[in-house]
């Protein structure tokens, strides 16, 4: 009443109200609402303004989750041209990506995933204009658009399209852990964008081409509709009707190209389709030419399985030396989160049998690709994991007689993997650092004193180490000294037997326990001075880590994170715990693992750690 029928605010809460009702499912009360505020912001603003086009896609995608997509595509082309002339990324990307959905629901791939790649691409460039917004906001900003890129992944994987999905993929996971590490000066990942194949690319510019022109009459005319008519001069108002004129006739020019667009993916055929996905398979340093190269070079077939969760299903993308295998398992989102809960659970109980939760989440992600790896000689395994899979060991996963580490040695596969070149120093130096005292927060770890003495050989008359090294206990053990040794080439291995306390949020909130009683976080491990150099560390282990499991929203990134950052940092590979050990036979198996690696240099470190597990 206070604001008038009219007026633009108003067309705002009936947006919002509109919205309200939609997720109650009350659409046929929501779309006169839809309907009233799209009136009254075009008469408010004109046709052309940033809000219709909101306006309209709020309208279209109604129309769509009732069913009238014929309805709802001419309101989403028209939208479209609007952010697009109007410069307004945040509109755009909302709308390509509905368009994406609205073809895939036509059944028409190849044109849904060409829109979910103007989206993730148009996301991209919204995520670097955040690049001096606080780290939270580009989480969350993240988070509530995440879904696009596994939607697209999701498409592209269905299609048979794995390389790109695999891009897809490593983008998201590039942008995970930028916004977790917040790293000053790293690339940002937030450049890369989802490639497009030649067929892709030619539409891509028969639209650019109207588009710009549209986008640049729309920036003429901005100002120009700012001066009050009744204070225009008779050149502003010629020039004004021109554009205005312009502006229409390439409006309807763009939304022909849209419709021809449409018409060219229909007419795409199988075979040239499958040609164009070959070629983008071929694309150097692609995930298969990656395996092959793992393969060769650790005399150890190896594959890559990468899984994708969706609110209905996981994806589970497998790559061996020779080919891509998709298969998938049909559980919700929850359900399999608390599957997860469950086995995290079992696993914490030294009473409880973890075997039975196991066996549900084997079936769940290892099952539909066990043939697979069976018939590709598959021995070891690379696994790239996905929300709050991150909180579980796969090698506790049970197929009814066998745990997964009894088949295959395992390494998890992150965003910083790639980053780093694959080492296994012939022989082994190390630096050991450990606490054993108890302090506000942290049990004791007594048995810390053996674990170190009996890895680390201290000399020629030592009878219990088995590598050659340093050890710094309890006092000795400062930020000073951790990076004195770290940055001494004499060393290959860091072997920190403390606790590490892992938290959800970002690298400022886990932190690792020190011998003195001050705490290290994750951050200052990274930036302090002086930086750590580990290019000449072949393994970092960390024996007393513990992965907090997080709450119902956390979804396992500071798992990833924590490897990320030794990594980032050179080194060639990282162990680590997920929860609180006990800490005498954590002692056996790190003595265990390095005499292996002693006496069989030929083993990857998955293989010596796999032997040492097995041999607990």
């Amino acid at each position: 009443q206070a604001l008038g029928p009219q007026h633009p605010s108003v067309a705002t809460y009936l947006n919002n109200l509109a919205g309200l009702l939609e997720t109650t499912g009350h659409y046929a009360e929501a779309e006169p609402l839809n309907r009233r505020a799209l009136a009254i912001r075009e008469q408010a603003f004109g046709p052309e303004h940033p809000d219709v086009a909101t306006s309209l896609n709020s309208l279209a995608f109604l129309l769509q989750t009732t069913g009238r997509t014929g309805e709802a595509e001419p309101l989403y082309r028209e939208a479209l041209a609007i952010a697009d002339q109007a410069g307004e990324p945040e509109t755009l990307w909302n709308v390509q990506g509905n368009l994406s959905t609205l073809y895939a629901a036509q059944q028409s791939p190849a044109l849904a995933i060409f829109y979910g790649k103007q989206a993730i691409n148009t996301l991209q460039a919204v995520r670097q204009g955040l690049a001096a917004a606080e780290q939270a906001t580009q989480q969350a900003f993240l988070k509530t658009k995440e879904l696009y890129y596994k939607d697209l992944a999701n498409l592209l994987i269905q299609a048979g399209r794995h390389a790109e999905a695999q891009q897809v993929l490593d983008m998201l996971k590039e942008s995970e852990l930028y916004d977790y590490l917040q790293e000053p000066g790293a690339e940002d990942p937030r450049r890369t964008l989802a490639a497009l194949n030649a067929f892709e690319h030619e539409r891509a510019e028969e639209y650019r081409r109207i588009a710009g022109r549209l986008a640049a009459v729309g920036r003429e005319l901005a100002p120009l509709t700012q001066i009050l008519p009744e204070v225009r001069t008779p050149e502003e108002r010629e020039r004004i009707a021109a554009l205005q004129a312009k502006r229409e006739a390439l409006a309807a020019e763009l939304d022909r190209t849209l419709g021809q667009i449409k018409a060219a993916f229909a007419e795409l055929t199988d075979e040239r389709q499958a040609a164009l996905t070959a070629e983008m398979n071929e694309v150097p340093g692609n995930k298969r030419e990656r395996v092959r190269a793992l393969s060769e070079a650790s005399g150890s077939p190896t594959a890559l399985v990468q899984y994708l969760v969706l609110d209905d299903k996981v994806d589970i993308l497998l790559t061996t030396p020779e080919h891509w295998i998709a298969r998938e398992s049909r559980i919700e989102r929850t359900r399999l989160n608390d599957e997860i809960d469950t086995l995290r659970q079992a696993l914490d109980r030294p009473g409880t049998d973890p075997r039975p939760a196991a066996e549900t989440l084997y079936r769940l992600l290892v099952a539909p690709i066990a043939p697979d790896l069976a018939a590709a000689g598959t021995r070891s395994l690379l696994v790239q994991l996905d929300g709050r899979l991150r909180y579980i060991p796969l090698a506790a996963l049970y197929d009814g007689e066998h745990y997964l580490v009894e088949r295959f040695p395992l390494a998890v596969y992150t965003a910083a993997s790639e980053r780093t070149e694959s080492s296994d120093t012939a022989s082994w130096r190390v630096a050991g650092f450990g606490t054993t005292q108890p302090f506000p927060g942290f049990s004791a770890l007594p048995a810390v004193k053996a674990e170190l003495e009996g890895i680390v050989r201290r000399g020629p008359d030592d009878p219990d180490g088995v590598l050659p090294g340093s050890v710094h206990l309890d006092g000795k053990f400062t930020e000073a000294e951790l990076r004195t040794e770290a940055a001494d080439s004499q060393y290959s291995v860091l072997h920190l037997a403390t606790h590490f306390d892992l938290r959800p949020g970002n690298d400022s909130q886990s932190s690792l326990l020190l011998g003195d009683s001050k705490r290290l976080s994750l951050r200052a491990l990274r930036e302090s001075e002086p930086k750590l150099d580990l290019r000449h560390i072949d393994l970092f282990t960390l024996s007393a880590c513990n992965t907090a499991l997080g709450g119902a929203n956390a979804e396992g990134a500071e798992v990833e994170g924590m490897g990320s950052v030794v990594q980032r940092q050179g080194a060639k590979g990282v162990i680590a715990s997920l929860w609180p050990v006990a800490d005498a036979s954590t002692g056996e198996l790190m003595q265990t693992l390095y005499r292996l690696r002693r006496d069989r240099p030929e083993l990857t470190k998955a293989e010596t750690l796999r032997e040492a597990q097995l041999l607990l």
